[in-house]
Protein backbone atom coordinates (compact mmCIF):
# COMPACT_ATOMS: atom_id res chain seq x y z
CA UNK A 1 0.00 0.00 0.00
CA UNK A 2 1.93 3.00 -1.26
CA UNK A 3 0.06 6.67 -0.56
CA UNK A 4 1.06 8.87 -3.28
CA UNK A 5 0.08 12.56 -2.31
CA UNK A 6 -1.07 14.98 -5.51
CA UNK A 7 -2.33 18.48 -5.51
CA UNK A 8 -4.79 18.69 -8.04
CA UNK A 9 -6.05 22.28 -8.77
CA UNK A 10 -5.66 23.53 -4.93
CA UNK A 11 -7.57 19.70 -3.75
CA UNK A 12 -4.66 17.55 -1.32
CA UNK A 13 -5.38 14.28 -3.12
CA UNK A 14 -4.10 10.95 -2.02
CA UNK A 15 -4.58 8.24 -4.44
CA UNK A 16 -3.99 4.75 -3.16
CA UNK A 17 -3.47 2.13 -5.82
CA UNK A 18 -4.65 -1.42 -4.89
CA UNK A 19 -6.16 -4.50 -6.20
CA UNK A 20 -7.53 -5.57 -3.09
CA UNK A 21 -10.86 -4.46 -3.28
CA UNK A 22 -13.19 -4.66 -6.53
CA UNK A 23 -14.84 -0.93 -5.09
CA UNK A 24 -13.74 2.41 -5.54
CA UNK A 25 -13.72 4.70 -2.78
CA UNK A 26 -13.67 8.40 -2.34
CA UNK A 27 -13.23 9.76 0.85
CA UNK A 28 -13.53 14.00 1.10
CA UNK A 29 -12.11 15.26 4.28
CA UNK A 30 -12.50 18.80 5.70
CA UNK A 31 -9.81 20.04 8.05
CA UNK A 32 -9.58 22.86 10.62
CA UNK A 33 -8.67 24.66 13.91
CA UNK A 34 -10.56 22.41 16.98
CA UNK A 35 -12.93 25.13 18.41
CA UNK A 36 -15.62 24.73 20.62
CA UNK A 37 -17.62 27.54 18.98
CA UNK A 38 -17.24 25.74 15.00
CA UNK A 39 -17.68 21.93 16.16
CA UNK A 40 -21.14 21.16 16.74
CA UNK A 41 -22.41 23.03 13.05
CA UNK A 42 -19.34 21.29 11.29
CA UNK A 43 -20.46 17.83 12.26
CA UNK A 44 -24.27 18.99 11.60
CA UNK A 45 -23.07 20.36 8.12
CA UNK A 46 -21.23 17.72 7.17
CA UNK A 47 -23.97 14.73 8.28
CA UNK A 48 -26.39 16.78 6.44
CA UNK A 49 -24.31 16.79 3.06
CA UNK A 50 -24.79 13.01 2.46
CA UNK A 51 -28.90 13.35 2.95
CA UNK A 52 -29.77 15.32 -0.42
CA UNK A 53 -28.26 17.46 -2.81
CA UNK A 54 -30.53 19.32 -5.34
CA UNK A 55 -30.52 16.69 -8.32
CA UNK A 56 -31.71 14.06 -5.80
CA UNK A 57 -33.58 16.56 -3.52
CA UNK A 58 -35.00 13.95 -0.63
CA UNK A 59 -33.17 11.70 0.85
CA UNK A 60 -35.10 9.16 -0.43
CA UNK A 61 -34.35 10.25 -3.85
CA UNK A 62 -30.77 10.28 -2.76
CA UNK A 63 -31.47 6.59 -1.61
CA UNK A 64 -33.03 5.30 -5.01
CA UNK A 65 -30.32 6.84 -6.96
CA UNK A 66 -27.88 5.27 -4.54
CA UNK A 67 -29.45 1.81 -5.66
CA UNK A 68 -28.79 2.24 -8.84
CA UNK A 69 -24.92 2.61 -8.38
CA UNK A 70 -24.84 -1.44 -7.73
CA UNK A 71 -25.26 -0.41 -4.08
CA UNK A 72 -23.26 2.24 -3.48
CA UNK A 73 -23.00 3.35 -0.02
CA UNK A 74 -22.61 7.56 1.46
CA UNK A 75 -21.66 7.59 4.83
CA UNK A 76 -20.13 10.65 6.67
CA UNK A 77 -17.48 10.70 9.86
CA UNK A 78 -16.29 13.22 12.51
CA UNK A 79 -13.37 12.72 14.28
CA UNK A 80 -10.55 14.91 16.43
CA UNK A 81 -7.14 14.55 15.81
CA UNK A 82 -4.83 17.03 17.88
CA UNK A 83 -5.68 20.44 17.96
CA UNK A 84 -7.50 19.94 14.45
CA UNK A 85 -11.32 18.88 13.75
CA UNK A 86 -11.77 16.27 10.53
CA UNK A 87 -15.21 15.48 9.15
CA UNK A 88 -15.84 13.45 6.11
CA UNK A 89 -18.09 12.38 3.32
CA UNK A 90 -17.12 8.50 1.81
CA UNK A 91 -18.76 7.33 -1.42
CA UNK A 92 -18.24 4.00 -1.52
CA UNK A 93 -18.82 2.37 -5.31
CA UNK A 94 -18.19 -1.08 -7.62
CA UNK A 95 -15.43 -0.29 -9.79
CA UNK A 96 -16.85 0.57 -13.62
CA UNK A 97 -14.00 -2.00 -14.69
CA UNK A 98 -16.50 -4.74 -12.82
CA UNK A 99 -19.61 -3.58 -15.17
CA UNK A 100 -20.91 -3.98 -18.63
CA UNK A 101 -23.39 -1.04 -17.96
CA UNK A 102 -21.72 1.77 -20.52
CA UNK A 103 -23.66 4.14 -18.22
CA UNK A 104 -22.05 3.41 -15.31
CA UNK A 105 -18.67 5.40 -15.58
CA UNK A 106 -16.11 6.65 -13.24
CA UNK A 107 -17.04 10.10 -14.62
CA UNK A 108 -20.64 9.50 -13.66
CA UNK A 109 -19.42 8.49 -10.21
CA UNK A 110 -17.62 12.03 -9.92
CA UNK A 111 -19.92 13.80 -10.98
CA UNK A 112 -22.22 12.67 -7.92
CA UNK A 113 -19.68 12.84 -5.98
CA UNK A 114 -19.22 16.70 -6.77
CA UNK A 115 -22.64 17.22 -6.14
CA UNK A 116 -22.80 15.78 -2.91
CA UNK A 117 -20.13 17.92 -1.93
CA UNK A 118 -21.18 21.54 -3.84
CA UNK A 119 -24.32 21.26 -4.03
CA UNK A 120 -26.55 19.89 -1.58
CA UNK A 121 -30.48 20.95 -1.24
CA UNK A 122 -31.35 23.92 0.26
CA UNK A 123 -34.70 25.48 1.52
CA UNK A 124 -34.96 28.93 2.38
CA UNK A 125 -31.37 29.43 2.45
CA UNK A 126 -30.81 26.50 4.80
CA UNK A 127 -30.52 22.64 4.74
CA UNK A 128 -33.75 21.00 4.18
CA UNK A 129 -35.37 21.69 7.67
CA UNK A 130 -37.06 18.43 8.09
CA UNK A 131 -33.55 16.41 7.53
CA UNK A 132 -31.61 19.13 9.74
CA UNK A 133 -34.51 18.81 12.75
CA UNK A 134 -33.27 14.60 12.51
CA UNK A 135 -29.84 14.74 12.47
CA UNK A 136 -29.60 17.23 15.26
CA UNK A 137 -31.53 15.13 17.29
CA UNK A 138 -29.58 12.43 16.45
CA UNK A 139 -26.63 14.26 17.28
CA UNK A 140 -28.06 15.24 20.70
CA UNK A 141 -28.71 11.70 21.34
CA UNK A 142 -25.59 10.36 20.76
CA UNK A 143 -23.74 12.96 23.29
CA UNK A 144 -26.29 12.02 25.79
CA UNK A 145 -25.68 8.59 25.07
CA UNK A 146 -21.72 8.81 26.66
CA UNK A 147 -23.11 9.71 30.14
CA UNK A 148 -24.49 6.45 29.98
CA UNK A 149 -21.51 4.34 28.69
CA UNK A 150 -19.62 4.64 31.93
CA UNK A 151 -16.20 4.33 29.95
CA UNK A 152 -16.69 6.54 27.34
CA UNK A 153 -18.12 8.87 30.15
CA UNK A 154 -14.56 7.94 32.69
CA UNK A 155 -12.58 8.96 29.92
CA UNK A 156 -14.27 12.11 28.78
CA UNK A 157 -13.64 13.33 32.34
CA UNK A 158 -10.24 12.69 32.57
CA UNK A 159 -9.82 14.50 29.46
CA UNK A 160 -11.76 17.46 30.47
CA UNK A 161 -9.47 17.90 33.84
CA UNK A 162 -6.62 17.02 31.79
CA UNK A 163 -6.46 19.36 28.93
CA UNK A 164 -9.00 22.46 30.63
CA UNK A 165 -6.97 24.69 29.23
CA UNK A 166 -5.63 23.36 25.80
CA UNK A 167 -7.29 22.82 22.64
CA UNK A 168 -7.69 18.99 22.82
CA UNK A 169 -10.74 19.55 26.03
CA UNK A 170 -12.89 20.34 22.58
CA UNK A 171 -14.76 17.17 21.81
CA UNK A 172 -15.45 16.47 18.57
CA UNK A 173 -19.61 16.69 18.33
CA UNK A 174 -19.01 19.80 20.71
CA UNK A 175 -21.66 19.95 23.75
CA UNK A 176 -25.19 19.38 24.35
CA UNK A 177 -25.67 23.31 24.69
CA UNK A 178 -23.96 24.02 21.34
CA UNK A 179 -26.89 22.53 19.82
CA UNK A 180 -29.75 24.95 20.47
CA UNK A 181 -28.43 27.37 18.88
CA UNK A 182 -28.39 25.62 15.19
CA UNK A 183 -30.52 26.15 12.53
CA UNK A 184 -30.73 24.53 9.26
CA UNK A 185 -29.95 28.17 7.82
CA UNK A 186 -26.95 29.26 10.02
CA UNK A 187 -25.53 25.30 9.73
CA UNK A 188 -25.85 26.16 5.64
CA UNK A 189 -23.82 28.90 6.31
CA UNK A 190 -21.07 27.31 8.45
CA UNK A 191 -21.36 24.43 5.39
CA UNK A 192 -19.98 27.68 3.07
CA UNK A 193 -17.64 28.48 5.60
CA UNK A 194 -16.09 25.33 5.64
CA UNK A 195 -15.80 25.10 1.48
CA UNK A 196 -14.38 28.45 1.79
CA UNK A 197 -12.17 27.91 4.47
CA UNK A 198 -10.83 24.60 5.47
CA UNK A 199 -8.22 22.69 3.88
CA UNK A 200 -10.16 19.89 2.25
CA UNK A 201 -8.17 16.34 0.98
CA UNK A 202 -9.61 13.51 -1.12
CA UNK A 203 -8.18 9.80 -0.46
CA UNK A 204 -9.36 7.67 -3.28
CA UNK A 205 -8.89 3.82 -2.72
CA UNK A 206 -8.80 0.96 -5.22
CA UNK A 207 -7.56 -0.43 -8.28
CA UNK A 208 -7.16 3.11 -10.32
CA UNK A 209 -4.84 1.97 -13.12
CA UNK A 210 -6.67 2.08 -15.86
CA UNK A 211 -9.35 4.87 -14.81
CA UNK A 212 -9.16 8.57 -15.83
CA UNK A 213 -9.57 9.62 -12.17
CA UNK A 214 -6.81 12.92 -12.31
CA UNK A 215 -8.33 14.09 -15.42
CA UNK A 216 -11.91 13.34 -14.33
CA UNK A 217 -11.58 15.60 -11.10
CA UNK A 218 -9.69 18.19 -12.86
CA UNK A 219 -12.67 18.60 -14.96
CA UNK A 220 -15.64 18.59 -12.74
CA UNK A 221 -14.16 19.85 -9.54
CA UNK A 222 -13.54 23.67 -9.21
CA UNK A 223 -10.21 25.06 -8.53
CA UNK A 224 -9.69 25.59 -4.86
CA UNK A 225 -7.40 28.74 -4.96
CA UNK A 226 -8.02 29.31 -1.00
CA UNK A 227 -6.63 25.81 -0.25
CA UNK A 228 -3.27 26.10 -1.36
CA UNK A 229 -2.06 26.04 2.48
CA UNK A 230 -2.53 23.08 4.35
CA UNK A 231 -3.90 23.46 8.01
CA UNK A 232 -0.98 22.21 10.36
CA UNK A 233 -1.54 20.21 13.35
CA UNK A 234 0.13 22.03 16.23
CA UNK A 235 1.94 20.46 19.20
CA UNK A 236 1.47 21.59 22.91
CA UNK A 237 4.13 20.28 25.07
CA UNK A 238 3.25 20.69 29.16
CA UNK A 239 5.69 19.80 32.26
CA UNK A 240 3.65 18.41 34.86
CA UNK A 241 4.34 20.25 38.16
CA UNK A 242 1.72 19.09 40.29
CA UNK A 243 -0.33 15.80 39.46
CA UNK A 244 -4.05 16.68 39.09
CA UNK A 245 -6.53 13.98 41.09
CA UNK A 246 -9.98 13.84 41.29
CA UNK A 247 -13.11 11.97 42.50
CA UNK A 248 -16.49 11.41 41.20
CA UNK A 249 -19.46 9.49 42.63
CA UNK A 250 -22.44 8.28 41.15
CA UNK A 251 -24.56 5.39 41.18
CA UNK A 252 -22.77 2.83 39.42
CA UNK A 253 -21.73 -1.02 40.28
CA UNK A 254 -18.17 -0.95 38.60
CA UNK A 255 -15.54 1.71 39.32
CA UNK A 256 -13.22 3.42 36.76
CA UNK A 257 -9.48 4.33 37.39
CA UNK A 258 -8.56 6.14 34.69
CA UNK A 259 -4.55 7.72 34.79
CA UNK A 260 -3.75 10.37 32.36
CA UNK A 261 0.42 10.63 31.02
CA UNK A 262 1.98 13.26 29.07
CA UNK A 263 4.66 11.82 27.20
CA UNK A 264 5.31 15.15 25.15
CA UNK A 265 6.60 12.39 21.95
CA UNK A 266 4.48 13.56 19.26
CA UNK A 267 3.92 12.02 15.52
CA UNK A 268 6.25 14.52 14.31
CA UNK A 269 9.14 13.01 16.90
CA UNK A 270 11.90 10.19 16.21
CA UNK A 271 10.88 8.32 19.29
CA UNK A 272 6.79 7.92 18.40
CA UNK A 273 7.35 4.60 17.50
CA UNK A 274 9.08 3.51 20.38
CA UNK A 275 6.42 5.47 22.79
CA UNK A 276 4.04 3.70 20.76
CA UNK A 277 5.91 0.37 21.07
CA UNK A 278 5.97 1.15 24.77
CA UNK A 279 2.77 1.75 25.53
CA UNK A 280 1.86 -1.44 24.03
CA UNK A 281 4.30 -3.18 26.31
CA UNK A 282 2.09 -1.40 29.51
CA UNK A 283 -0.86 -1.67 28.36
CA UNK A 284 -2.16 -2.57 24.75
CA UNK A 285 -2.46 -6.33 24.60
CA UNK A 286 -3.75 -9.22 26.17
CA UNK A 287 0.04 -10.37 26.98
CA UNK A 288 0.81 -6.89 28.09
CA UNK A 289 1.93 -5.75 32.16
CA UNK A 290 -1.51 -4.21 33.39
CA UNK A 291 -3.73 -7.15 31.80
CA UNK A 292 -1.01 -10.02 33.11
CA UNK A 293 -0.28 -7.90 36.89
CA UNK A 294 -3.54 -6.98 37.99
CA UNK A 295 -6.36 -8.20 36.15
CA UNK A 296 -5.10 -12.02 36.17
CA UNK A 297 -2.30 -12.25 38.18
CA UNK A 298 -4.06 -9.87 41.68
CA UNK A 299 -7.70 -10.60 40.20
CA UNK A 300 -8.45 -6.63 40.87
CA UNK A 301 -9.79 -5.48 37.11
CA UNK A 302 -12.66 -6.63 35.48
CA UNK A 303 -9.86 -4.51 32.51
CA UNK A 304 -6.68 -3.05 32.08
CA UNK A 305 -5.71 -1.24 29.33
CA UNK A 306 -3.65 1.94 27.82
CA UNK A 307 -3.22 3.59 24.55
CA UNK A 308 -1.10 6.55 23.15
CA UNK A 309 -1.98 9.37 21.20
CA UNK A 310 0.73 10.86 18.95
CA UNK A 311 -1.70 13.70 18.02
CA UNK A 312 -1.87 15.04 21.67
CA UNK A 313 1.28 13.83 23.24
CA UNK A 314 -0.80 12.13 25.62
CA UNK A 315 -1.18 7.95 27.31
CA UNK A 316 -3.70 7.15 29.00
CA UNK A 317 -4.32 4.06 31.19
CA UNK A 318 -8.09 2.67 32.29
CA UNK A 319 -9.31 0.05 34.16
CA UNK A 320 -12.52 -1.15 35.78
CA UNK A 321 -12.27 -2.15 39.14
CA UNK A 322 -14.55 -2.95 42.47
CA UNK A 323 -14.63 -0.26 44.64
CA UNK A 324 -13.14 -1.78 47.58
CA UNK A 325 -9.82 -2.87 45.07
CA UNK A 326 -8.96 0.69 43.65
CA UNK A 327 -6.08 1.48 46.31
CA UNK A 328 -4.58 -1.76 45.32
CA UNK A 329 -5.27 -1.80 42.05
CA UNK A 330 -3.40 1.87 41.73
CA UNK A 331 -0.71 0.92 43.52
CA UNK A 332 -0.17 -1.97 41.15
CA UNK A 333 -0.82 -0.01 37.77
CA UNK A 334 2.10 2.27 39.51
CA UNK A 335 4.45 -0.71 39.70
CA UNK A 336 3.74 -1.08 36.00
CA UNK A 337 4.33 2.52 34.91
CA UNK A 338 7.94 2.19 37.26
CA UNK A 339 8.80 -1.06 35.36
CA UNK A 340 8.44 0.18 31.87
CA UNK A 341 11.01 3.24 32.96
CA UNK A 342 13.54 0.81 34.60
CA UNK A 343 13.44 -1.27 31.51
CA UNK A 344 11.62 -4.16 33.51
CA UNK A 345 10.38 -6.38 30.73
CA UNK A 346 11.34 -8.86 29.00
CA UNK A 347 12.49 -9.36 25.44
CA UNK A 348 9.61 -11.50 25.04
CA UNK A 349 7.29 -8.54 25.87
CA UNK A 350 9.20 -6.52 23.33
CA UNK A 351 8.87 -8.91 20.48
CA UNK A 352 5.39 -9.72 21.22
CA UNK A 353 3.96 -6.14 21.26
CA UNK A 354 5.80 -5.24 17.96
CA UNK A 355 4.84 -8.36 16.32
CA UNK A 356 1.08 -7.97 17.64
CA UNK A 357 1.36 -3.86 16.15
CA UNK A 358 2.45 -5.00 13.07
CA UNK A 359 0.01 -7.75 12.83
CA UNK A 360 -2.70 -5.21 13.42
CA UNK A 361 -1.58 -2.91 10.63
CA UNK A 362 -1.59 -5.73 8.09
CA UNK A 363 -4.99 -6.69 9.15
CA UNK A 364 -6.61 -2.99 9.22
CA UNK A 365 -5.20 -2.79 5.40
CA UNK A 366 -7.08 -5.67 3.77
CA UNK A 367 -10.06 -3.72 4.56
CA UNK A 368 -11.15 -0.71 2.86
CA UNK A 369 -11.93 1.23 6.52
CA UNK A 370 -9.00 0.12 7.93
CA UNK A 371 -6.84 1.04 4.99
CA UNK A 372 -8.71 4.85 5.21
CA UNK A 373 -7.53 4.99 8.56
CA UNK A 374 -4.07 4.17 7.91
CA UNK A 375 -3.77 7.07 5.17
CA UNK A 376 -5.12 9.26 7.26
CA UNK A 377 -2.87 8.14 10.24
CA UNK A 378 0.81 8.61 7.59
CA UNK A 379 -0.44 12.05 6.31
CA UNK A 380 1.01 13.09 9.79
CA UNK A 381 4.31 10.85 10.27
CA UNK A 382 7.06 12.06 9.03
CA UNK A 383 9.34 9.85 6.57
CA UNK A 384 6.47 7.44 6.32
CA UNK A 385 4.68 6.98 2.42
CA UNK A 386 3.69 3.52 2.73
CA UNK A 387 2.34 0.42 4.92
CA UNK A 388 5.93 -1.69 4.53
CA UNK A 389 7.38 1.97 5.86
CA UNK A 390 5.11 1.70 8.64
CA UNK A 391 6.00 -1.60 9.44
CA UNK A 392 9.80 -1.24 9.17
CA UNK A 393 9.45 1.54 11.79
CA UNK A 394 7.87 -0.54 14.44
CA UNK A 395 10.42 -3.65 14.11
CA UNK A 396 13.35 -1.26 14.31
CA UNK A 397 12.23 -0.03 17.79
CA UNK A 398 14.67 -2.13 20.24
CA UNK A 399 14.65 -2.50 24.17
CA UNK A 400 17.00 0.80 24.54
CA UNK A 401 14.61 2.90 22.58
CA UNK A 402 11.74 2.03 24.48
CA UNK A 403 13.35 2.61 27.55
CA UNK A 404 14.29 6.27 26.36
CA UNK A 405 10.84 6.88 25.27
CA UNK A 406 9.54 5.95 28.48
CA UNK A 407 11.72 9.08 30.31
CA UNK A 408 9.54 11.58 28.53
CA UNK A 409 6.46 9.73 30.79
CA UNK A 410 4.85 11.90 33.33
CA UNK A 411 1.69 11.21 35.08
CA UNK A 412 -0.42 14.31 34.75
CA UNK A 413 -3.81 13.53 35.98
CA UNK A 414 -5.92 10.78 37.98
CA UNK A 415 -9.29 10.38 37.37
CA UNK A 416 -11.73 7.66 39.50
CA UNK A 417 -15.43 7.32 38.87
CA UNK A 418 -17.22 5.23 41.59
CA UNK A 419 -20.06 4.76 44.04
CA UNK A 420 -20.69 6.52 46.86
CA UNK A 421 -18.60 5.75 50.03
CA UNK A 422 -14.68 5.81 50.49
CA UNK A 423 -12.66 4.75 47.67
CA UNK A 424 -10.53 1.85 49.24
Amino acid sequence: MIVNKQEWQGLNINTIQTEKFKTLTFIVQFKNKLKADSVAARSLATILLKKATKKYPSNKALQKYLDTLYGARLTSSISRKGDLHQTAIQLTVLNPAYVADESYTIESIIQFLYEVIYQPAEENGGFLNDEFTVEKRNLEETIKATYNDKIQYSLQRLNDIMCADEPYIVRAYGVLEDYGKLTAANVFQYYKKMLAEDEIKISIIGDLAELPIESMFKTIFPVQENHKEKIQMEFFPKIISEVKAEIEHQDITQSKLNIGLRTNIFTNSSMYFAMKVAIGILGGFPHSKLFTNVREKASLAYYASSYYDGSNGMAIIYAGIEAQNLTKADAIIREQITDMLNGTFSDEDLSMTKRSMINDLREAADSVGGMSTLVDAIESLPAIYSLEDWLAAFDRVTRADVVSAMQHVQIDTTYILTSEGEVQ
